[in-house]
C-alpha cells in the first residue's frame, strides 16, 4: 500500500512537468509562427 502511495505521490510532478512541457511547446510554436 505504501508503494502504491508513493507512486501516486510521484505520479503528480511528472503529469504537472509533462502538462507544462506541452505548454510551453505550443507556446514556442504560437510565438514562431507570430514570428516573421
Amino acid at each position: 500500500m505504501n508503494q502504491i502511495a508513493h507512486h501516486k505521490l510521484f505520479d503528480l510532478p511528472f503529469q504537472g512537468a509533462v502538462s507544462a512541457a506541452r505548454l510551453t511547446d505550443l507556446l514556442f510554436s504560437l510565438l514562431l509562427r507570430l514570428l516573421p
